[in-house]
């Protein structure tokens, strides 16, 4: 009896991509001393709920550097 379906060469080829590329992203940043699982959480917008003792250190990771935060007081008093 004959394959009902048969798989074309572009398709196996996408496939393949699908499953190989995350994984070779994985390997290339182990090989890098990266956390490579923590990057593709930043690069998709995935992020862990954070608990209350997590916040204080979050916030001064999200804080404007005092050169930036200067820059705009001084725009904003020029005017």
């Amino acid at each position: 009896m004959k394959k009902k379906y048969k798989m074309t060469g572009c398709a196996r080829l996408i496939i393949f991509i699908i499953i190989f590329a995350p994984i070779a992203y994985l390997a290339a940043s182990y090989y890098n001393g990266q956390d490579g699982i923590e990057q593709l959480k930043k690069l998709l917008g995935i992020e862990k709920v954070k608990s209350s003792e997590d916040e204080g250190a979050t916030e001064d990771m999200h804080q404007v550097p005092k050169d930036e935060k200067n820059k705009k007081s001084e725009q904003s008093t020029d005017r």
